[in-house]
């Protein structure tokens, strides 16, 4: 696969608007998924939360390959030469094996505190199989992982609520 390009910005979060107001968001849980309309303040509310990486997604992830590539270029700006084989095999297997191996990547580098936010996230809704796999990784996962979207989950998360 050709390297895809991106807009400049997707891998900075938004900037800290000029008045600051203090949302108290620092979610224990490992899974958080933030779901409003545009313009509720999702994506200000994750970067409050400081993630280590962020990945702003739009209408061109919606592609498996593109959103695993995305992917692993925002985790690359934390970890040089990351994901080599997520990348790999970001071509051709099904997202639930590319998600494992993705995880499976960040927890070989052991990195206490690591969070990883995910903007936009309903513009990969459409990719087959991408948000099961996803979510069929939401119980052993090496890192806190921050979600926001304008839709709902397409995933039934009823058993993680509690």
């Amino acid at each position: 696969m050709a390297a895809p390009w991106f807009l400049p910005g997707k891998f900075d979060p938004p900037p800290a608007p000029a008045v600051r107001i203090e949302r108290g968001f620092d979610p224990p849980v490992p899974v958080t998924l933030l779901v409003a309309g545009p313009g509720y303040g999702k994506s200000t509310a994750l970067a409050a939360a400081g993630p280590d990486v962020w990945v702003g997604l739009d209408p061109g992830d919606a592609d498996a390959a593109t959103f695993f590539y995305a992917l692993v270029l925002g985790v690359r700006g934390r970890i040089p030469g990351f994901g080599e084989d997520v990348l790999a095999l970001a071509a051709s297997a099904e997202p639930k094996r590319v998600w494992a191996a993705f995880f499976g990547a960040i927890a070989a580098y052991n990195l206490p505190g690591f969070v990883l936010a995910l903007d936009d996230l309903h513009h990969a809704y459409a990719v087959p199989g991408l948000m099961e796999g996803l979510a069929a990784t939401f119980e052993r996962l090496p890192c806190r992982l921050l979600l926001a979207a304008r839709q709902r989950f397409p995933v039934g998360l009823a058993r993680l609520r509690a």
